[in-house]
């Protein structure tokens, strides 16, 4: 019964630990290096041997990053026996002085005198209810239906029991406490049916489970022998120091090694059941860019990606009702012309107007305060919140007095692209005030679909949430007429004029059918001229006269030139810009063309685009040419200004993506097959974020994008795809050792000249790449290559980099391949080979 105590003590105070990161802080080295040996007790998640015999798990992780502040090397001491048999060894053994060191200790005063505990935790434990990974019946954290659950336990835990009376109690669910006289005994009543849901702890949660609510934390510690008490101080400045430098640390190891992701599935009776709903009618609010919206007729934005998504999971099928006013909105539910609500904030008085039921957020996003042009001092009393349309809110601010609201920050930034529409606003960001976006359910929707929601909206992993705002993100700037009026008044009241004097011109034109008199023609067109003060010209086939008027640039001091289609450019004119207008008028005139442009010098340093109008009149008594040279200078900058910003991301100034696909593409239809994708991830980046505010980040994303265009060659595409995402992609041959070695410089340029601005965040990169091949050869293939590449790095411990190679090894393909490359020598005999390149940025 002693032993029993012993190892149940032994069992209630050991647990384990976590997976890691790479730091970029300065490590600190002694000349020689200290062995400390660890206790190494085999624990799922915790401490384990991989397939190829080399220690992993939550604390080996942890201690790796740990010894980038120390001079320590570690000796993993095992010992034989089951887990019960190698916790009592190892603890014998770390009192005994024969181990220096063990993990996942929780604190016991009593423990005092056989060792001693580390100042700071590394991570901390929680009190779990697990249920089977295929009871779909219990949905995480979703308390209201849980009433009567029946939770298995055995003895010896009284106090975890009260712990889960308290938790229920606040939570507000009712359960039924089954006792039983060993763990297996309990697992084999879960299996059977018997009970629905286990107590235990997160860390030795079994495979086949999944955790719905996790409470109790309780911390744990390293423990050191009293015989290496030289090794304390050691171990509590270098934990501190990577508490310092990770202080996310923890939350990541934990959702690493012991988090696990629910799977979404339906059973037969959710099937049938979704089938039997019909076609649900969905409300969206338009001008909630790239929250939801409506874009040429059809719904777009994150909720209806979202949507979309659990759709095809489930087979829901759905039509969108598009409201473009709160008062429509509430209309459309009051009148039940809609079921559900695609994408309502939790506080939103929609929800106590329309009489609501939410479904567990499936986004979470961010405020922003905006004011009209007036506004000195915010009101906060007094500031509206949120907007059922937040871009007509944005225009009617523009025009208010005195008038704040806070509105989305992803839908405010989204409109904020639109140039200089906008600017006259005035923002204050707020990252204290956060949104969360649900499914909204009509009062005669029933529970059972929420149910259905509410697990798929747990299984969404991080990646899952990000990568629908990633894809929503990149919306496309559109202007409507009035604000294209509002942008270009100048271009569009210079083309009107400009249309108007073509219609004058042809009909001129049609009058000199019936004139006989040249010389009145040339006063009618002089007048003219002056009148819209464009330069005017007539061209005499039979006589080969060229005349113009108001030629206050062009041809200046010439008003009629004999010969003239017999002129050589080069000889009769000096100016480089006449010469090449003189060019363009014989080819127009001998084409009989109507319009072209062309861009002149007409002073150094400046050049101006011009486009040249002509009409010609041909009868038999008259075969001429008029027209006009318009100044279009404005005109021609504005639309590649225009498609500048459309290509352009507008926070960087580096490509964006949708432009890096179609140059991709249109580099590949020209015959290109070489070049290199290298796809950069920030490290921590939304630390940045939620520590400094996100003008901070996004001034990092700027100054990173700024040393990535100088530090890569004009010849490479610079790409910010979104978020903290760039690409680099040389479209080229260029060798893995160069681009190994460019690596490493890149990253060191980056940490001497962005992060080093930033000492108390780890900043890093993680960089994946791949090379063009005969399958690698789209933007979506070379992407998920990249992408690949790029998890495997992150997944080694961030701050490194991974090239992967899947070229053909046929020589005229292949122009970088060598005889003595370092490629699996049996791939190559296939024709093939692939070559996975690693290592660390440092």
């Amino acid at each position: 019964m002693a032993i029993r105590s012993k190892i149940l003590t032994y069992l209630f105070i050991v647990f384990a630990c976590c997976y890691g990161w790479f730091t970029l802080a300065s490590p600190v080295y002694a000349e020689e290096n200290k062995v400390v040996r660890v206790g190494f007790p085999i624990q799922t998640g915790l401490t384990e041997i991989d397939e190829n015999g080399q220690p992993v798990g939550y604390t080996v992780a942890y201690l790796n990053q740990l010894s980038k502040y120390t001079n320590w090397e570690y000796e993993y001491v095992q010992v034989e026996g089951n887990i019960n048999t190698q916790l009592t060894t190892l603890m014998d053994m770390l009192e005994k002085g024969e181990i220096d060191m063990m993990g996942a200790m929780n604190y016991m005063p009593s423990l005092q005198d056989k060792f001693f505990y580390s100042r700071t935790k590394y991570g901390t434990s929680y009190l779990t209810l697990a249920v089977p990974d295929d009871d779909k019946k219990w949905v995480a954290n979703d308390y209201s239906n849980w009433d009567g659950i029946r939770i298995g336990t055995y003895w010896g835990f009284e106090k975890r029991h009260s712990i889960l009376e308290k938790f229920a109690e606040v939570t507000g669910f009712t359960y039924e406490l089954v006792t039983f006289d060993s763990f297996k005994q309990v697992l084999e009543a879960l299996k059977a049916g018997q009970i629905d849901a286990t107590l235990n702890v997160d860390l030795s949660m079994e495979k086949n489970l999944r955790s719905i609510a996790r409470f109790a934390p309780s911390p744990y510690y390293m423990a050191v022998s009293h015989d290496r008490e030289d090794l304390l101080d050691e171990l509590n400045d270098a934990m501190y120091s990577l508490a310092q430098a990770y202080p996310q640390l923890e939350t990541e190891l934990y959702r690493t090694y012991f988090q696990k992701n629910v799977v979404f599935s339906l059973s037969s009776t959710d099937t049938e059941y979704v089938q039997n709903l019909g076609t649900l009618r969905v409300l969206f609010f338009d001008g909630n860019a790239p929250l939801q919206f409506e874009n040429k007729h059809e719904v777009r934005g994150i909720a209806q990606t979202f949507l979309q998504h659990f759709a095809a999971a489930t087979g829901l099928s759905y039509e969108p009702v598009v409201a473009s006013t709160y008062l429509e909105g509430v209309d459309l539910i009051k009148r039940g012309e809609v079921d559900l609500i695609a994408c309502v904030p939790l506080d939103a008085s929609l929800v106590e107007e329309a009489d609501l039921r939410l479904s567990s957020p499936y986004f979470t996003s961010y405020a922003v305060i905006v004011s009209s042009p007036d506004v000195e001092q915010i009101d906060y009393e007094n500031v509206q919140v949120l907007s059922a349309n937040i871009q007509n809110s944005m225009r009617q601010l523009l025009y208010s007095k005195n008038r704040s609201i806070m509105l989305d920050a992803y839908a405010v930034n989204s409109y904020l692209q639109k140039k200089h529409i906008y600017d006259d606003l005035k923002l204050e960001w707020r990252n204290n005030q956060h949104y969360s976006y649900s499914i909204g359910f009509t009062s005669h929707m029933d529970g059972q679909l929420m149910r259905l929601f509410n697990s798929y909206i747990a299984s969404l992993t991080e990646e899952d949430v990000q990568d629908m705002v990633y894809q929503n993100s990149r919306v496309e700037v559109e202007y409507s007429l009035g604000e294209l009026v509002s942008l270009y008044w100048m271009p569009v009241s210079g083309a009107v004029i400009g249309i108007g004097g073509l219609f004058a011109l042809f009909f001129l034109a049609q009058k000199n059918h019936y004139l006989r008199a040249m010389k009145a023609e040339s006063d009618r067109i002089h007048q003219f001229s002056k009148l819209i003060e464009e330069p005017l010209f007539e061209f005499d086939y039979k006589k080969d006269v060229f005349r113009i008027q108001n030629n206050r640039h062009l041809f200046i001091g010439r008003n009629e030139i004999t010969g003239f289609m017999h002129l050589d450019s080069h000889t009769a004119f000096q100016l480089d810009s006449e010469q090449k207008l003189c060019a363009l008028l014989h080819e127009m005139f001998r084409l009989r063309s109507t319009q072209r442009e062309i861009i002149l010098t007409l002073s150094p340093g400046r050049t101006t685009w011009y486009r040249v109008d002509v009409r010609y009149v041909q009868d038999s008594l008259n075969d001429y040419a008029v027209g006009r040279f318009v100044d279009i200078d404005e005109e021609i900058r504005s639309k590649q200004s225009l498609q500048k910003q459309a290509n352009t991301d507008r926070m960087t100034g580096l490509m964006n993506r949708a432009a890096f696909e179609q140059q991709l593409e249109e580099y590949v239809a020209k015959g290109g097959w070489e070049g290199l994708l290298i796809l950069i991830d920030i490290d921590n980046f939304k630390k940045v974020n939620d520590t400094q505010g996100h003008m901070a980040g996004d001034q990092l994303l700027v100054n990173f994008a700024r040393v990535l265009d100088k530090f890569f060659p004009p010849s490479d595409w610079k790409v910010r795809l979104g978020g903290d995402e760039f690409v680099v992609f040389i479209p080229h041959h260029v060798s893995i050792d160069y681009t190994q070695k460019n690596l490493k410089e890149f990253s060191q340029v980056i940490k001497e000249t962005v992060f080093f601005h930033y000492p108390d965040i780890p900043l890093s990169m993680s960089i994946g790449a791949c090379y063009m091949s005969s399958k690698l050869c789209t933007y979506q293939a070379l992407y998920r290559a990249a992408d690949d590449a790029m998890y495997q790095a992150k997944h080694s411990g961030k701050n490194q980099f991974r090239i992967s190679d899947e070229r053909e090894c046929d020589r005229e393909i292949c122009i970088g391949c060598t005889e003595n490359c370092a490629r699996s020598a049996k791939l190559k005999q296939k024709g093939r080979h692939v070559s996975d390149i690693s290592s660390s940025l440092s």
